[in-house]
């Protein structure tokens, strides 16, 4: 995969090599800095938009043995993301690319094509975020928390290899809706194996009833003078050898044996929403999924959900410092049955944005009850100290 990376970037540097070398004095080409590099030729067919984003940590843990976490009770810095990014459109301005690489971890995270004629119906290619639920959707550099929720890891599909059919209708009206619907080959990120020659199914309907969109990024810094609000819908299902999906690809949730070929099929569902008005944002979804293990002959419900309210209470107090949020969620996730493998989060933040998203420094502290896969009840408490900066 570090191989794999290595090609994509010099992919992207042959690109921009061959516009330049394209470029004559009637057709300059355009470099500024706009959120990144920007290199567009004249005739605005070629565009390229190059950055990079360093997001450093500072953790400390009270206790451990949560899934996916090496029990620790020490101090910990680390570097948790490392990402070069680079986007635009390629001969036309409707043939859309992007790519994104994870230096930190030697993998290739996004690289995607898009055909986009009319915003009203948009097709993507490739490996790509699954447009499903909002809290995978957005970006973790564009969130109000250091982390996403304890219900991420249980009810995401992550990113897939695919293709996706996607859209806005009735723009600005009452009907103001955005759609997606994808098929993908349900195995996760960067996988070969087939899903028992079933593909994964997915389905979003977001209906923004104010005529205006919430778009895929949390915390009102631009304080949006009119109240813009959604609510979603949407539907997974697939079936694999696998009962979980992350950035690493597909994995089993605790209690699930390594599983063969379509092993496990899995239907899931989410109901979402999120306004976002004068520097109050709130978001929150709520989930249900079904496994059944085909070769166990067993069925498992899990359910979830969070909450989470961010405000800027210097649009209340003058005296409130302008750049700082102060934000709170709580998520459940219930396995029916089971409780030990149920667990519940409360999670306090403050965020200071120093130039929106692209530079800020958040501070959160959470507590953790249970989703643990030991035989007795954990509790933990999390504290982090983050810098997200992109340049």
């Amino acid at each position: 995969m570090k191989r794999c990376g290595a090609g994509v970037i010099f992919a992207a540097l042959l690109l921009i090599v061959g516009a330049v070398s394209a470029a004559s004095d009637d057709k300059p080409i355009r470099v500024k800095y706009d959120d990144g590099l920007e290199i567009e030729t004249a005739e605005g067919n070629y565009r390229f938009h190059i950055e990079w984003r360093a997001q450093l940590r500072f953790e400390n843990l009270d206790a451990g043995g949560f899934p996916d976490e090496p029990a620790s009770d020490n101090d910990e810095f680390s570097i948790n993301r490392l990402r070069f990014k680079m986007g635009g459109h390629a001969y036309r301005p409707w043939l859309r690319y992007y790519t994104e690489y994870d230096l930190e971890g030697g993998r290739l995270l996004d690289l995607r094509f898009e055909v986009a004629r009319s915003e009203k119906a948009i097709f993507r290619v490739g490996q790509f975020k699954v447009l499903y639920n909002r809290e995978r959707i957005d970006s973790s550099g564009k969130q109000q928390f250091a982390e996403r929720s304890i219900v991420t890891r249980t009810f995401t599909v992550d990113r897939q290899q695919g293709l996706t059919l996607r859209g806005r209708l009735f723009e600005g009206s009452h009907a103001d809706s955005s759609y997606a619907v994808g098929v993908f080959s349900g195995t996760g990120r960067s996988e070969d194996g087939d899903g028992d020659g079933r593909p994964m199914y997915v389905a979003r309907w977001q209906w923004n009833f104010l005529g205006r969109d919430v778009r895929f990024t949390a915390s009102d810094i631009d304080r949006t003078d009119k109240l813009a609000a959604a609510l979603a819908v949407g539907a997974v299902s697939n079936r694999s050898r696998y009962t979980r999906f992350s950035s690493s690809g597909g994995g089993q949730l605790d209690g699930f044996a390594d599983g063969e070929e379509g092993q496990y099929e899995i239907e899931q569902s989410m109901v979402e929403f999120a306004l976002r008005s004068r520097g109050l944002y709130v978001e929150g979804e709520w989930h249900r999924k079904e496994i059944d293990d085909r070769v166990a002959d067993a069925t498992t419900d899990l359910d979830g959900y969070y909450v989470q309210v961010g405000y800027f209470f210097h649009e209340l107090f003058e005296a409130f410092p302008d750049p700082l949020e102060l934000a709170g969620r709580y998520a459940r996730v219930r396995r029916e049955g089971d409780p030990l493998r149920s667990g519940e989060e409360t999670t306090l933040v403050a965020n200071w944005f120093f130039s929106g998203h692209r530079n800020k420094l958040t501070a959160d502290i959470s507590r953790l009850e249970n989703l643990t896969d030991g035989p007795e009840e954990q509790s933990e408490t999390r504290l982090r100290l983050q810098w997200d900066v992109s340049f």
